[in-house]
């Protein structure tokens, strides 16, 4: 079987344009390919650094809710054992009773305690210690 020498018109348009065709398809199945990876990529980046964000918040507000309820129980303390925290008086005040030494008259409540035993009635509401 022996080839022909020469190819006929049909054939001369058809095979370029095949080839042709083949190669684009080609090409744009390896560029799309290479946009979608890049794409999920990006999106597994995002998602990881919102993650990382949203984690970071979720630690934050639970260290603060710790601290708050640590205050909270401590005022608690404090006061079952002192008696009554003094609401009205614009200080809560702990102690009753210390030495002139280590005391300071408070204009705002009029009491003689030491300025770390007591703190603004907002604080203890909020049950936060200053």
């Amino acid at each position: 079987m022996q080839l022909p020498a020469f190819l006929s018109l049909k054939w001369k348009l058809l095979l370029p344009l095949t080839l042709a065709m083949a190669i684009g398809t080609m090409a744009l199945t390896w560029i799309n390919d290479a946009n979608l990876r890049r794409e999920v990529q990006q999106a597994r980046l995002d998602s990881a650094t919102r993650n990382e964000a949203l984690l970071r918040f979720l630690i934050q507000q639970n260290e603060r809710q710790l601290v708050d309820a640590g205050s909270a129980l401590a005022d608690f303390i404090v006061a079952g054992r002192t008696g009554p925290l003094d609401l009205e008086a614009g200080f809560a005040c702990s102690l009753t009773g210390t030495s002139s030494a280590s005391t300071r008259v408070l204009k705002a409540c009029a009491c003689t305690m030491p300025v770390s035993r007591c703190w603004p009635v907002s604080a203890v509401r909020r049950h936060r210690m200053p």
